[in-house]
C-alpha cells in the first residue's frame, strides 16, 4: 500500500487534519439530528394540532348553529307570547262586552218591567175587567185592546171609552214610538162592513188605521206612530197571565 502523505507532515499538520475529519462527520450528524427533531415536530404538528384545531372549528361552528338556534327559539317564545297576550285581551274585550250587552239587557227588562207596571196601573183606573191584556216584547210593551172596549158594536168608530183606553196609553208612552197592529181575525168581520172590507187582510188594516188616527187625536205625532196589519200570533210577543183578547188590536211601545 501506499503511504499516507499526511504522515510526512508536520505533526501540527497532521493533528489539524485529524481534527478537521472529526468537525466534519460532528456536523453531518448535528444535521441528520435537526432534521429528526424537525421531523418529529411536523409529525407532532400533523397528529395533534392540526386535528385539534379542526376539533376546535367544529366545536365553534356547532356552538354558533346552538346559538343561533337559541335565537330563533327565544324570537319563537316571545312571538307566542305576544300572541298569547293578545289573545288574553281580545278574550279580555269579548267578556267586557258581553257584559255590558247583558247589564245592557238586564238594564232595558228593569225599565220593560216598570213600564208595565206604570201601563197597566194607568189602564185599570179607566178600563173593565178583560178589556186589555198587557204583554211585552224583546224592544218594548204590547198592550192587546179587545175591540169590544175600543169599537161601537157593528161599526168601525172608536167608542168613547175605547177613547180613553188610547189616550191613557199615548199619556204613558210619553216619548216612545208607537206601533199600532191589528192581526187578522175572522171573529172580528163585521157583516155590515163585508163589502167594503172583503177580506180579513182590508179589515185589519182599517182597525189599524182607525186606532192610529184616535192616537194622533190623542196627542200622539205622526212621527212616533205607524200601523199595519199582523198575524194572529206575532213572534217575540209574551202575554203574561194567559191569552190576549181577541179579536184584539195591539199598540206595541218601543223602548228602543
Amino acid at each position: 500500500m501506499g503511504k499516507n502523505p499526511w504522515e510526512e507532515l508536520d505533526p501540527d499538520i497532521r493533528a489539524m487534519s485529524s481534527g478537521l475529519r472529526r468537525e466534519g462527520g460532528g456536523r453531518r450528524w448535528a444535521t441528520v439530528g435537526l432534521f429528526a427533531l424537525g421531523f418529529a415536530g411536523v409529525t407532532l404538528l400533523l397528529a395533534y394540532y392540526v386535528p385539534l384545531r379542526q376539533a376546535h372549528g367544529t366545536l365553534v361552528a356547532e356552538h354558533a348553529k346552538l346559538a343561533a338556534k337559541a335565537k330563533e327559539m327565544e324570537r319563537a317564545a316571545l312571538d307566542a307570547q305576544r300572541e298569547l297576550e293578545k289573545s288574553e285581551r281580545y278574550r279580555g274585550e269579548l267578556e267586557h262586552a258581553a257584559e255590558q250587552r247583558e247589564s245592557e239587557r238586564t238594564a232595558v227588562a228593569g225599565r220593560r218591567e216598570a213600564f208595565a207596571k206604570t201601563l197597566d196601573e194607568a189602564l185599570g183606573k179607566v178600563a173593565k175587567k178583560g178589556a186589555y191584556a198587557i204583554g211585552t216584547t224583546p224592544t218594548g210593551v204590547v198592550v192587546a185592546l179587545s175591540d169590544a172596549a175600543l169599537f161601537v158594536p157593528k161599526k168601525l168608530d172608536v167608542a168613547p171609552d175605547g177613547k180613553k183606553l188610547l189616550c191613557a196609553i199615548e199619556d204613558a208612552a210619553g216619548k216612545h214610538a208607537i206601533a199600532v197592529y191589528a192581526p187578522t181575525d175572522a171573529k172580528a168581520s163585521v157583516p155590515a162592513l163585508k163589502q167594503k172590507y172583503p177580506t180579513a187582510w182590508a179589515y185589519a188594516g182599517a182597525r189599524a188605521a182607525i186606532v192610529a188616527d184616535a192616537l194622533e187625536k190623542c196627542g200622539a205625532s205622526r212621527q212616533r206612530l205607524r200601523a199595519g196589519m199582523a198575524s194572529p200570533s206575532r213572534p217575540g210577543v209574551t202575554f203574561e197571565g194567559g191569552k190576549p183578547p181577541s179579536p184584539r188590536v195591539e199598540i206595541e211601545l218601543e223602548m228602543e
